[in-house]
């Protein structure tokens, strides 16, 4: 689940679960209890300045008021005012510092604007001011969300492998750690910079522990003589290589260590384009004989690591086009086929029959462009799909390096297609967005509609961490990176040539379903755990404000007029006394 999604749920529920928990006198009067509703039906209706109006103003009456403060907070992050929501939120601890929800829910606003460091910071606080289920859920998932890393995944003996705490797999922690060595032989060090770094003494296994307060993670390491830091590949001393039909190049990989020093290692081979075939020599090399004309990217693999060399294979220079036509209609290319030589740009147009509408080009070129212009690096087979006009429209694209294969170009309305998603080497499908969603390769789709469908792949390597999010608790949020942004982030690369990408990020229809989820999606960001609100009704914790509440309201008063109030809100609270 998103992280927006997250904390929102978690503000609702325990807004619904506790708002009958607050007896004040005050509180309980008509025109009190009507302050409140009119807040929350506002928020509903998404007018949150409105909505915020009456939070304030129901808070001057109550300031301890824990429903009225979350949902003043929630609206505030609805219209991304981080510091107004922080605010809001470090008074409530400010007057109730055993409130559990006020630590969840600021840990979560402080998680999903980039604030890391501050969302511990203030678990370990609410967890050293409040015991409660929710806290200790949280502690864990904080855990399971931090990780010891160094440079590689494994560490070079006797040599400086740095180590950092990192959050969501590709965010530094900067705060006070304390670091020990509970398994194994080495020592610690730092740079001018503060960087730390392990030297491991032995080959084996060790154990590093790092601490901040109470909480305390634990990650093994193996430590291995050398550690494979770069690859290179060469063809006879050359990074590429002009060759013929027929002829035979010498291809040698070298492995250097963390310390540059060479080390043995045994790659795995691959070609991108097939123009050839690789066979091992005596000595160890490979060898790549060349038996197609084109470019070929030969490529060594080892321990994540990769290296390539280019071979362009000039032949008798001259390539092959092939097109075939699905539907009715008929397709022109220029320049004649007989003239068609490596590095020629060419142009196909399809033109529809009367009836019939051109629905994009399949194979190895899959566009929707018309014409479409082509650079030839090798022989090339296309396919140009027609379809009878007035049937619906299917509109495959891809994000991410790799293509879709679709059983039939031509059909009728009612008739059901089948799309598999392929990816390229290194790439790895993730899942399929548009008209119909899924996480299988293989996707079917009814023609009973127009029909947009967007395969995404992702890097093997990478990990998406929008797929890696539960839904447990509040802290369950994708981290931003961006500080105070409030906005997801992130990019994905086109793979390809294929434009279909492009143009869905174009379609008004998809922009109109995006807004519409990011409203929801921000409506279920501040929420505390539900299970914490459980606790609060079926009596298994009692909640700490209850039973304060009184001596809580006499001395709200008092504590809000320390705090540093925020001005806009004090020019509203000055203009509704006025009147």
């Amino acid at each position: 689940m998103d992280r927006k999604k997250i904390v929102i749920i978690a503000l609702t529920v325990i807004l619904v679960l506790i708002a009958g928990a607050f007896t004040y006198n005050a509180a309980q009067s008509e025109d009190a209890g009507s302050l409140f509703e009119k807040a929350e039906a506002y928020f509903e209706e998404e007018d949150y300045e409105t909505s915020i109006e009456y939070y304030l103003e129901y808070l001057n009456i109550d300031p301890g008021h824990l429903p009225a403060r979350l949902g003043l907070a929630k609206a505030y992050f609805m219209l991304e005012e981080w510091g107004k929501v922080e605010h809001t939120l470090l008074q409530g601890i400010r007057l109730k510092p055993r409130e559990s929800a006020y630590y969840i829910t600021l840990a979560d606003v402080y998680f999903y604007t980039g604030r890391i460091e501050e969302g511990i910071q203030t678990v370990l606080d609410g967890r050293g001011s409040s015991r409660s289920q929710g806290m200790d859920q949280m502690l864990d998932e904080i855990t399971e969300r931090l990780s010891i890393q160094s440079a590689h995944s494994r560490l070079q003996q006797d040599y400086e492998n740095p180590l950092m705490l990192v959050w969501d797999e590709d965010t530094t922690v900067d705060m006070e750690i304390e670091w020990t060595l509970e398994n194994g032989s080495g020592e610690f060090s730092h740079d001018e910079e503060g960087q730390l770094f392990i030297v491991p003494k032995q080959i084996g296994i060790v154990t590093l522990d790092a601490g901040i307060e109470s909480l305390t993670l634990s990650e093994d390491f193996e430590v291995a003589e050398q550690v494979l830091n770069e690859l290179v590949v060469s063809a006879e001393d050359a990074d590429a290589v002009e060759m013929s039909i027929g002829e035979e190049v010498t291809l040698s990989v070298t492995g250097f260590d963390l310390a540059e020093d060479e080390m043995d290692i045994v790659p795995e081979w691959s070609l991108d384009k097939e123009l050839g075939t690789l066979s091992e020599t005596e000595d160890g090399d490979f060898l790549f004989t060349a038996e197609k004309s084109g470019t070929e990217t030969i490529t060594a693999e080892a321990d994540d690591l990769t290296s390539e060399v280019t071979v362009k294979i000039d032949g008798d220079n001259l390539v092959k086009v092939d097109y075939e036509i699905e539907g009715e209609g008929t397709v022109s290319l220029t320049p004649e086929p007989e003239e068609l030589t490596y590095g020629t740009e060419i142009t196909l147009h399809a033109v529809p029959a009367e009836g019939w509408e051109f629905a994009g080009w399949h194979g190895e070129a899959q566009s929707l462009n018309n014409p479409l212009v082509v650079t030839l690096e090798g022989d090339l087979s296309v396919t140009a799909v027609f379809t009878e006009e007035g049937s619906y429209d299917l509109s495959v694209g891809t994000d991410g390096s790799g293509r879709v294969l679709q059983d039939t170009m031509t059909y009728t309305n009612g008739d059901t297609v089948s799309l598999t998603a392929v990816p390229d080497r290194g790439w790895e499908f993730v899942r399929w967005e548009g008209s119909v969603t899924g996480s299988a390769e293989s996707i079917s789709v009814i023609m009973d509609r127009d029909h947009h469908m967007t395969a995404v792949f992702s890097k093997e390597q990478e990990e998406a961490v929008e797929n890696e999010s539960s839904n447990t608790g509040g802290t369950e949020t994708e981290a931003s990176t961006g500080s105070g942004s409030g906005g997801t982030s992130g990019g994905s690369s086109v793979g390809g040539d294929s434009p279909d990408r492009q143009e869905s990020s174009r379609d008004s229809g998809m922009k109109e379903e995006e807004r519409k989820g990011e409203e929801k999606e921000k409506k279920e960001v501040i929420e505390p755990d539900k299970d914490e609100k459980k606790d609060k009704e079926s009596g298994q914790e009692p909640a700490e404000g209850d039973s304060e509440n009184v001596e809580d309201k006499q001395e709200g008063e008092d504590i809000e007029e320390d705090l540093p109030p925020d001005e806009d809100d004090q020019e509203q609270e000055e203009s509704q006394g006025e009147e």
